[in-house]
């Protein structure tokens, strides 16, 4: 079910050039929550929570990756705020496979 009225919201990445007041925007990330894998459940019967925001892992991951290339002279942060998105409620589909990483 579709909620077109309102927008989904959205991890921002955001940065300033040090000592700078204003924070410009670089990127936008939905928030999705992951709750399910294979069609099981993350939340096991044991009360265990493993489900996880999808935009905000993605957000964080740019974060990590700016501050290593632009730490020295600027600075960066994650802000959650209204999105682009006008899919509130709807539900989505993924797929990916297991890898190794070397």
């Amino acid at each position: 079910m579709s909620d077109t009225n309102n927008f989904a919201s959205s991890w921002v990445l955001e940065g300033r050039v040090l000592k700078e007041k204003e924070w410009g925007h670089y990127y936008h990330f939905s928030s999705i929550l992951i709750e399910e894998c294979n069609g099981k459940s993350l939340c096991t019967k044991m009360g265990m929570d493993d489900t996880f925001d999808l935009g905000y892992v993605r957000a964080q991951a740019a974060l990590n990756h700016h501050r290593k290339m632009f730490g020295s002279t600027q600075e960066f942060r994650v802000v959650l705020k209204e999105g682009h998105f006008n899919k509130v409620g709807e539900e989505f589909t993924f797929k990916g496979v297991c890898q190794k990483v070397d």
